[in-house]
């Protein structure tokens, strides 16, 4: 699955599994999710779980990290390099 692929896949997690109602193209690879989606921490461990069973891949706890999570392009970085 190439870096486009992986990105797509994770705008329409974070917009089913937060409930959103927004288009998942509307968001950008680089933008900040807390600020944008209004994103908690909740949420985002919710993003997390999401990632780990669509791509079937496994972070550990001392991974879990904002930063990791702060963009689209962020979340796929961390996806890719688990893959």
């Amino acid at each position: 699955m190439d870096a486009s692929a992986i990105e797509d896949r994770i705008r329409t997690l974070v917009v089913e599994r937060l409930f959103l109602r927004i288009d998942p193209k509307s968001i950008g690879r680089d933008e900040p999710l807390i600020p944008r989606l209004g994103i908690d921490s909740v949420q985002l461990f919710e993003i997390l779980v999401a990632c780990e069973e669509a791509f079937g891949v496994s972070l550990q706890e001392e991974e879990f990290r904002a930063e990791r999570f702060a963009t689209i392009a962020a979340i796929a970085s961390t996806v890719a390099g688990k893959m």
